[in-house]
């Protein structure tokens, strides 16, 4: 009788390539690049071996495969194929492109160079004994920790990074060689030629055929940035990071003022900038929300963003409409008692959650092969529901493999957005958590350092606060010092909720969160009663009389939650609670403002 295996094959470099993006479409598709991928060696394990996770209906297919085979002397035989799928599936999906590049003179040898040893695939097989060597672990448990061993001695390896290539580099990832013809190529090589200016008409021609929508004049694209820009995904409209920070403004002004954001949308048709779109009921979402901005209506910017030949009296009529969006909704709000910002707000967040000691939890799930598929259609159900969850924040999710989430979320919704994800997942998945960090940043700043930022952040709330389920918060303004905030989730609670709330009524004074942050060190050793009768004093210094009612519960608030997060952070500093709530209160404040009055 054939002995069983235990199969797991992973692959990579996964955050590297996801964060080579400039756009969020770059983004997207390099995240729609990888579930294919995935899907490709998992079409394998469906058909010659049974796969364990992730459950078959998982939404977006993580880049980590098991499978359990029927005859351990055929799995190098199953991972082969699977390994040799997601080749295939790469190869297909840049063969897609290279067609009408190679019109366009693209060097053959240099795409074949950087598309084919790009992935590097690691996967180990270990038999399912009959009895377990471990009398405290069932078969299946021993053969799944045994595989898992292996496969990160695989991982731990020697690999041979490829030589650097020479001349200017892609725009995406800024280490690679942008494409250019195979003569090109060959003066590189002997250190002549006018590279930089024949490389410049080689990328001309480029944009020229695809238009600059897909390729503006700053950009250069290696093979791998062709394919995620001009691959299938390409006419999918995404939202950019843009129309992610102007959505509340969007949202409101159709509301409020739908005549005047259609005189202005009508404008930028007049001027070439955007088409007409086939169905009128999509004029308010048919173009950019960085045409939002009046900094983008430069000639300039129209010219290298949109394509569009706009000369700079035009510019300054496009200007008048949309500053008239802008008078007309402060004076709708104003009438209307309301305090929401008029103008689009210039900030947005990147949202990276991530499981809490997943290998411990797929631990106590893996007693058998049963059990792992219960556990894989556990988190393929929160996969499946979570976008649903988070619509009516206007969150936008980009990847969910089940326990590692991306999301866009405006501003004002995103700490609601990743919260709510977190307690769903804790709802669906017996005994899981989520972490998550929180990258607010300008919608103009390069995408992949702010993805960066997501995922530092998101590392910060695991090593920093107690026993996980935590959350940190990095904002990274234009000016001034970044804001660094970190809480369980559970101490947060609708504590933030309350304080923007305060912040955005005038309630509480927005001078408070700067002097409690610059008066915190002097009471932050403080006993809990002494710091609470500090903050009182505080609270009450920057409320005005008619508001007292509103804020009398504030200092009770903030007290307990500091002495909360004495206990919960990682500090070097002792009693560093409260030091930590003036940081959540200038972030409060920051949110309140729409990014701080930018």
């Amino acid at each position: 009788m054939a002995t069983k295996a235990l199969l797991i094959l992973t692959f990579g470099p996964v955050q590297a390539f996801i964060e080579e993006a400039r756009r969020a479409g770059d983004l997207y598709a390099g995240s729609q690049i990888l579930v294919e991928l995935a899907n490709a060696a998992g079409s394998v394990f469906k058909n010659r071996a049974t796969l364990i996770y992730p459950d078959a209906s998982t939404r977006d297919t993580p880049n980590r495969l098991v499978a359990q085979a029927e005859d351990y002397d055929q799995a190098e035989v199953i991972v082969q194929a699977a390994e040799d799928a997601l080749h295939d599936r790469w190869q297909m999906l840049a063969g897609d492109v290279f067609p009408e590049l190679q019109k366009l003179g693209v060097d053959k040898d240099q795409w074949k160079q950087q598309l084919e040893n790009y992935w590097e695939v690691y996967w180990a097989a270990a038999p399912i004994p009959a009895k377990s060597a471990d009398p405290k672990k069932t078969p299946y448990q021993f053969a799944y920790d045994q595989a898992s061993a292996l496969l990160e001695a695989a991982k731990r390896s020697r690999r041979f990074a490829p030589a650097e290539e020479v001349g200017p580099k892609d725009s995406l990832s800024g280490q690679r060689a942008a494409l250019r013809p195979k003569e090109l190529w060959e003066r590189e090589q002997r250190g002549t030629g006018k590279v930089r200016a024949q490389l410049g008409k080689r990328q001309g021609k480029m944009r020229a055929y695809y238009g600059s929508v897909l390729l503006r004049p700053t950009e250069r694209l290696d093979a791998l940035g062709a394919v995620k820009r001009l691959g299938e995904w390409r006419t999918h409209r995404f939202q950019s990071t843009s129309d992610v920070a102007a959505a509340d403004f969007r949202k409101l002004a159709l509301e409020k003022t739908s005549s005047a954001l259609r005189d202005y949308r009508d404008a930028l048709i007049d001027a070439k900038v955007v088409n007409k779109p086939e169905h009128d009921e999509d004029w308010h979402t048919d173009y950019d929300g960085d045409l939002l901005y009046l900094e983008t209506l430069t000639p300039r910017h129209l010219k290298d963003d949109y394509g569009a030949e706009v000369g700079e009296s035009q510019c300054a009529t496009l200007r008048k409409k949309l500053a008239d969006v802008y008078d007309t909704l402060r004076e709708k709000l104003r009438a209307d008692h309301k305090t929401a910002h008029h103008r689009p707000c210039k900030y947005y967040a990147i949202i990276a959650l991530d499981g809490d000691s997943m290998g411990k939890l797929v631990g106590q799930h893996s007693h058998s092969a049963d059990k792992h598929r219960a556990f894989s259609a556990t988190l393929s159900q929160f996969a499946s529901e979570a976008q649903g969850k988070i619509a009516d924040i206007w969150g936008d999710v980009i990847y969910n493999g089940g326990d590692d989430v991306l999301v866009f979320a405006p501003l004002s919704r995103a700490l609601a957005c990743a919260q709510r994800l977190a307690a769903f997942f804790n709802a669906t998945v017996k005994d899981g958590s989520l972490s998550g960090g929180i990258a607010i940043v300008h919608h103009t700043y390069p995408l992949g350092a702010a993805l960066r930022a997501a995922r530092q952040a998101e590392k910060t709330a695991k090593r920093q606060v107690k026993g996980k389920a935590a959350v940190c918060v990095s904002a990274l303004k234009r000016s001034g010092e970044p804001i660094l905030a970190r809480s369980a989730w559970e101490a947060l609670g609708d504590n933030m909720n309350a304080l923007v709330t305060l912040f955005q009524e005038d309630q509480l004074s927005s001078k408070f969160a700067y002097d409690l942050a610059r008066e915190v060190d002097v009471v932050t050793t403080l006993e809990p009663a002494a710091r609470q009768a500090m903050l009182t004093l505080w609270v009450k210094r920057h409320t005005s009389p008619s508001h007292q009612a509103e804020t009398s519960s504030v200092p009770g608030l903030l007290g307990q939650w500091s002495v909360t997060l004495d206990t919960l952070l990682k500090d070097d500093y002792p009693q560093p609670g409260l030091r930590e709530v003036a940081r959540w209160a200038l972030l409060a404040r920051f949110i309140a403002q729409g990014g701080g009055g930018e």
